[in-house]
């Protein structure tokens, strides 16, 4: 025998919508009374929170003051050097402001001089002949000589016999 369908499903929905609404209306109160339970109402605690948070407010607005004056004080030194370069066209050299170019160029370039003088003073000791070399130069040459000598006497002896 053929079994019947469940129903209308338009009212099995709408009764697991009403379920799950009240599911989740249970679920929230239970959450409401945990917290309810678990809520600390020390009034030493709850006013050391808020003073933390006041202190934590008045440094931030301290922070945004800097900021704030630090942006108004770059704009203002920008205008202020736009202004001071569209009046400089036309600008008068002192006696003093001229000293002082020369004081500073001429202290550039004592400073130069100074750097050079430091790396001369590396370069400028020359190496010495290492002693060992010198001899055996001078062993060398003397072997030489007293070789060539001897060659020469051979060559004599050889000539006397001969002839």
């Amino acid at each position: 025998m053929p079994q019947w369908g469940a129903g209308n499903t338009r009212a099995i929905e709408a009764r697991m919508r009403k379920k799950l609404d009240k599911d989740k209306k249970q679920k929230e109160l239970e959450e409401k009374k945990l917290e309810e339970y678990w809520r600390d109402d020390d009034k030493k605690v709850q006013a050391k929170i808020q003073r933390k948070m006041e202190a934590e407010n008045k440094r931030q607005q301290k922070l945004d003051r800097k900021k704030e004056l630090k942006a108004l004080y770059g704009e203002e030194e920008k205008s202020i050097k736009s202004n001071k370069e569209s009046k400089s066209t036309n600008k008068k050299v002192t006696q003093s402001e001229i000293l002082q170019k020369l004081i500073e160029e001429k202290k550039k370039q004592l400073q130069e001089e100074k750097k050079k003088k430091e790396n001369l003073n590396v370069h400028e000791m020359e190496l010495e002949d290492n002693i060992n070399h010198i001899h055996r130069n001078e062993q060398n040459n003397y072997d030489e000589y007293i070789y060539g000598k001897k060659e020469i006497n051979k060559y004599i002896l050889y000539i006397y016999y001969i002839i």
